[in-house]
């Protein structure tokens, strides 16, 4: 019985976790992004909505953001399965997790919740640290606030070309480049 649950994990502690959660609830034959947005579905209706609110902000979120935007950090047992609280913030226990339950967000509510992220980080300088235009930016462009996500990627491109981090500064020049397109500006 186990060889066919360890090739279909293909290597994946994870998956063999999620299938074995799956069979015991007998359910079989889901891929494991269904597996993981069942186990979400079965969260308490609080529950399901912090973790989809923190799923927009990132897979590893600071603590300040985290409070802003979500409210206290206390985890139920429900959410401990998905996220972890560190002494920094807070962090989804796997990138699968966070992808899974942003994807069930409808589109009006995931620009709604990034722009209120980027409001959350525009009037706190001490959350992002030095990654707070980066994050801006990520949270600006997924806002469609294009200007706004042009200004950050710039200064982001900025500071990381003066510290000699040239592919992330490229990067960031490149969201610029592409925000001032999206904004009609130049």
């Amino acid at each position: 019985d186990l060889a066919p649950l360890v090739a279909r994990a293909g290597g994946t502690p994870l998956y063999l976790v999620e299938i074995a959660a799956g069979l015991a609830s007998e359910v079989d034959g889901l891929a494991i992004e269904q597996l993981v947005g069942e186990r979400i579905d079965a969260l308490s209706e609080s529950d399901r909505t912090i973790l989809r609110r923190a799923a927009v902000l990132g897979v590893r979120i600071p603590l300040g953001l985290y409070l802003t935007c979500v409210g206290a950090p206390l985890l139920s047992s429900g959410l401990s399965s998905f996220l972890e609280l560190g002494a920094d913030g807070v962090s989804f226990r796997s990138e699968l997790f966070r992808d899974v339950a942003y994807g069930q967000l409808t589109f009006q509510a995931r620009r709604e919740l990034h722009r209120a992220a980027a409001a959350a980080i525009s009037s706190d300088p001490g959350i992002g640290g030095a990654s707070r235009d980066a994050m801006l930016t990520a949270h600006y462009e997924a806002a469609g606030e294009w200007e706004a996500a042009r200004e950050a990627a710039s200064r982001a491109a900025a500071s990381a070309e003066s510290a000699f981090a040239l592919e992330e500064a490229v990067r960031a020049y490149r969201s610029a480049i592409e925000a001032a397109r999206r904004s009609g500006g130049s």
